[in-house]
Formats: C-alpha cells, structure tokens, sequence
C-alpha cells in the first residue's frame, strides 16, 4: 500500500508462482490446500472448537470469517473470501 494525502491507496500485489493473495490479510500457498469449506455450518464450527488454538490461523483481515482452508499440515485457515472467490482463485 502507499499513502496518497493522508489516505492509503491499495496497489497490486504481485505472488510468486503457487502463492495466493488472500486479500490484504496474507497469503497462502496453492500446493498444500486440501479442501476449502464454508465456514458456518455447525459441523465446522464444531471441527473448530475441537482444532488446537495452534493450528487456527485466522487470515479475514477484520472482516467476518467466511470460508475455512484445510492445509496438509493440520493448519486450519479462517478467511473472509466466499467460496466463489476461492473458486476463481484456484482456477487461475
């Protein structure tokens, strides 16, 4: 981001191959998704309160969590995107 007469100004940011852009809240990398859910239905609220605070990872940038992302490595990532816009990142 750069700062424009006192206001932020959101740039592009580019990704290495393999990496997503998941907003402004970080990124991820595209091989070591397992599956992406919903993040409201009750059996995944459910897997969330049974997950490890360790391996939540919450990447929604303040915003209201939408979708959750399984890594490989047990991580469970809370992101703001909806599971159209995975769909169309996944899909580039």
């Amino acid at each position: 981001m750069k700062q424009n007469n006192g206001f932020l100004e959101q740039t592009a940011v580019p990704t290495a191959p393999g990496w997503l852009a998941i907003g402004e809240a970080g990124f991820l990398q595209q091989s070591r998704i397992v599956s992406v859910a919903p993040a409201n239905t009750a059996p995944l609220r459910r897997l969330l309160k049974a997950t490890p605070p360790e391996l939540v990872v919450v990447l929604t940038g303040g915003q209201r969590r939408k979708t959750a992302v399984f890594l490989d490595s047990g991580h469970l990532i809370l992101t703001a995107l909806s599971l159209a816009e995975w769909q169309a990142l996944l899909n580039r």
